[in-house]
């Protein structure tokens, strides 16, 4: 009986290895086929335990092994007919239909006495022959292609994910790479993002259209096809183009890699934590820890857990453990970057640092700022201080409840955020000085995509609201032909497309936004969307919109920035003159939404999907009238 049943689970160890896992976890095949032979076997090991211990109490006969085989076939395939079909009750009823069937597939499929003799040996011989293996190297860097003459500065943007602009203020001298590119550049005390959520401030970023044009309102929806990005705007003008990312929101799937020559979605994995999971691409993390926690006996059983993560990841397949994620990205942009540096055409390059986001977990180098996080209180769990998403839901709902200590507790957090700061600081400096030995003119732009929430309006983290906190992003510019000195008004983020290709000199049509690079900009109206909400603002009032089951859009807050910068006091009650004229400009954006806006989709990839749940974003994304 127990060579049958190791005969189906090897005859299925077989197939998985040929059909489905090279096409399931791209570039994790041997750590994928180790995982699912390793569950085969110990599952099948347990059922024959349990088979003949029941038989044995009941007093029947050993099971026959025709039948035992097709038993062992039917539990083996459960968490892979799981993986791929809809659901996973779907796939259990799919595949125990073998074990059902055990009897009459015997008999109508005989199998031959040198398959019992042989498959029963798979699931060994292939765990063994996958543990010598050596493992997949990282990929390389695709060759350099040449594009036409151009000539012009080099362009380097960087977006550091999820940085408030007031933490730069804060730090002050504890940044000197970022005070260094303030000093000769331009500069605001403060940039404003059109959203709250990574991808929506991205497609704005990149394509220079505000978020009610691409549509793209929250992580969850992908740009259409006819958004143009800068990327291809400078690449069709000859210009080099690369870029290394470090969060699954800025996909290939999700089309940002227009106009890129390299997308460099290099697998990037911190020790027990996974906060930069990549969805696409020749190496597909995102994609094994969906096989691995929802294709294999070992994840069904809760088995895979950190300890076999930093053996499979770490130790054996070489992904680097926690120098802090943007050290891998820098470590990935420095050598795309010598390689631009080497040739004639310039290069436009885009670096995406993730660093202050959840979990927050600065390097060793940084962790010294007094009254940082060290453990959790008892109130939310206790322990070392873990700094992820769902501990920081935690601390939120205590905020909303009004526990005690909640408030302190999260000041602590702020702390390690603010060493994260640092910690990107010293990024900059690296990544600055290879473009100061470069010797080459270069635009430089540093920004970020959104903020966070600290306690403000009883808030957490971000992509829950059209707060201050969260739309303010620090804007540095600087560069060949950049007057170094303070812009009078805060730049938006549909800036940074027509000013970075204005100032390599290229045109700018098309773009909603304004060149920044020539000089002071007036003030001007902004936008904000996410989810059901949209924020406009104008000069120091600021109005706070959601919308409603029949698409209108109803205020819910108006605030005057300059007297009152927490938005504590609602002044829609008191009706100013002012809130009409913001009445009129929330209106018109609904309009251009309603126009513009159609050609946004629904990102249904199953990786993305993945990578939602594990930012802690699937719950952001219902509507806010449905929590």
């Amino acid at each position: 009986m127990l060579r049958g049943i190791l005969a189906g689970a090897g005859l299925v160890t077989l197939l998985d290895l040929a059909c489905r896992i090279p096409l399931l976890a791209p570039g994790f095949w041997r750590e994928t086929a180790l995982l699912s032979s390793s569950g085969a076997l110990l599952i099948a090991l347990i059922l024959a335990s349990l088979l003949v211990a029941l038989r044995r109490a009941l007093g029947r006969p050993p099971l026959d092994a025709g039948v035992a085989f097709w038993y062992g076939a039917g539990i083996a395939l459960v968490p892979r007919a799981g993986s791929l079909l809809p659901g996973r009750p779907v796939g259990v009823g799919a595949a125990a239909f073998p074990s059902a069937r055990a009897r009459p597939l015997s008999r109508a499929l005989r199998l031959l006495p040198p398959a019992l003799c042989l498959l029963p040996a798979v699931p060994f011989l292939v765990r063994r022959a996958l543990l010598l293996l050596p493992g997949t190297p990282l990929p390389e860097l695709p060759a350099a292609s040449r594009g036409p003459a151009a000539s012009g500065p080099d362009v380097l943007l960087v977006s550091c994910d999820t940085l408030r602009a007031d933490s730069l203020e804060e730090l002050g001298d504890e940044l000197p790479h970022l005070s260094a590119l303030r000093d000769r550049g331009r500069w605001a005390p403060y940039g404003l993002a059109p959203s709250s959520a990574t991808r929506p401030s991205h497609v704005t970023m990149l394509s220079g259209l505000p978020a009610v044009a691409h549509g793209v309102r929250n992580n969850d929806l992908k740009m259409g096809p006819e958004v143009r990005l800068v990327s291809e705007r400078f690449r069709q003008a000859g210009w080099r183009t690369a870029a290394v990312i470090s969060n699954p929101m800025i996909s290939a799937s999700a089309r940002f890699d227009a106009g890129f020559e390299v997308f460099d979605e290099t697998p990037i994995v911190r020790r027990l934590l996974r906060d930069a999971e990549l969805s696409q691409g020749p190496f597909s993390l995102g994609r094994f820890l969906v096989a691995a926690e929802r294709g294999t006996w070992i994840g069904w059983l809760g088995l895979y857990r950190p300890p076999l993560e930093d053996l499979l990841l770490h130790r054996w397949k070489g992904l680097p453990r926690n120098q802090g994620n943007g050290s891998v990205s820098l470590a990935r942009a420095r050598v795309l970057m010598t390689e631009l540096q080497a040739q004639e055409a310039p290069y436009f390059l885009f670096l995406h640092l993730m660093d202050p986001h959840t979990p927050y977990e600065p390097p060793a180098a940084q962790a010294h700022r007094p009254g940082r996080a060290v453990r959790v209180p008892p109130a939310f769990g206790g322990g070392p201080a873990v700094l992820d998403w769902k501990l920081l839901e935690r601390v939120g709902e205590g905020l909303v409840a009004g526990e005690a200590g909640a408030e302190q507790f999260l000041e602590q957090v702020r702390q390690v955020y603010l060493e994260e700061v640092l910690f990107v600081d010293s990024l900059m400096g690296e990544l600055l000085a290879q473009v100061e030995r470069g010797g080459r003119e270069t635009v430089v732009l540093f920004t970020s995509d959104h903020g966070e929430h600290f306690g403000e309006h009883d808030l957490v983290m971000h992509s829950n609201s059209l707060y201050e906190p969260v739309l303010r992003v620090p804007f540095l510019l600087a560069g060949p032909g950049i007057e170094p000195g303070r812009f009078g008004a805060p730049p938006h983020l549909v800036d940074v497309a027509p000013t970075l290709l204005a100032a390599a000199g290229l045109p700018t049509e098309g773009l909603s936004g304004r060149d920044l690079s020539r000089g002071a900009v007036a003030d001007r109206p902004q936008v904000s969307r996410f989810q059901d909400l949209l924020a406009v603002r104008r000069g120091s009032w600021k109005l706070i919109l959601r919308q409603d089951e029949e698409g209108g859009f109803q205020p819910t807050g108006l605030f005057r920035l300059d007297l009152d910068p927490a938005e504590a006091d609602d002044l829609l009650g008191q009706h100013p003159p002012q809130a009409a004229e913001l009445l009129e400009l929330a209106a018109a954006a609904a309009a251009l939404e309603r126009d513009l806006a159609g050609g946004a989709e629904l990102d249904t990839d199953r990786a993305h999907q993945a990578a939602l749940d594990e930012l802690g974003y699937a719950g952001s994304l219902e509507p806010e009238s449905e929590r």
